[in-house]
């Protein structure tokens, strides 16, 4: 599901905080013995899991036509660890629907100064597998940064732009695309005017996250089939920011 913003929505975008979801003993459990067993492999493999607190939307409510309130909450990795090894509709089908939290990711699609989008190819030992190609961003990690407004949620995007991609990212160069709602979270999804040429970006990247960073027209991304879930996700919308990009060099 893709929510797009008018500018009178994106500039009146609230947040609010509420009580998070209790859950079951048995979900807890069963979760409990899940994290271990992944404790466990990522000990072998010498990968380093953390289990911090993740930020949740509870609720999504438009309170008139200009005014959005989210209401958030957060849940723990251990929640989306479980997700990925039961899946989904086995959660929803044991526990219900309110044992699956709704945890919340920034992403951002950087595009050159000549009209290319950038995305991440993964480093090995990172959470996902090596060579794979993401978007620039991650979980809206509670532990790192406190987010009381939608101030907040984009200056975690461009924390994650740094830290990602060396670029350094200000506010007014990123522009709030959609709200994406797939795979059990919400998305913020950002584009990001990173003023410089795709001759320069394979250079870029921290190896803590991307082996590199690669520049490709519209066609060159839709041909790219070795993506992760946001990246295959995003497919979807590519031809629609591909002609956004389009009509704000044509103004």
């Amino acid at each position: 599901m893709l929510i797009l913003f008018s500018r009178d929505e994106m500039r009146t975008i609230r947040l609010t905080h509420v009580q998070r979801p209790t859950h079951s003993p048995a979900y807890l459990e069963e979760r409990e013995r899940v994290w271990q067993a992944r404790l466990t492999k990522a000990q072998t493999t010498g990968e380093h899991l953390w289990n911090g607190e993740l930020y949740t939307i509870e609720h999504f409510i438009q309170v008139d036509e200009t005014h959005v309130l989210l209401e958030m909450s957060s849940c723990e990795y251990k929640d989306i660890v479980f997700r990925v090894t039961k899946g989904v509709a086995a959660i929803v089908q044991t526990y219900g629907t309110d044992h699956l939290p709704q945890y919340v990711t920034v992403d951002c699609i950087p595009v050159t100064s000549d009209g290319r989008f950038i995305f991440g190819v993964r480093a090995p030992l990172t959470t996902a597998p090596s060579g794979m190609v993401g978007l620039i961003g991650g979980m809206l990690n509670k532990d790192e940064m406190t987010v009381s407004s939608f101030a907040d949620i984009v200056a975690f995007m461009r924390k994650e732009v740094r830290e990602e991609t060396t670029l350094v990212c200000h506010a007014e160069d990123l522009t709030l695309f959609s709200l994406n709602a797939f795979r059990g979270k919400y998305e913020f999804l950002f584009t990001f005017e990173a003023h410089i040429h795709s001759a320069e970006v394979s250079g870029l990247g921290t190896p803590e996250e991307f082996e590199h960073l690669v520049a490709t027209d519209l066609a060159g991304a839709m041909a790219i089939d070795n993506g992760l879930d946001a990246f295959r996700y995003a497919k979807n919308y590519l031809p629609q920011l591909w002609q956004a990009m389009q009509k704000r060099e044509a103004r």
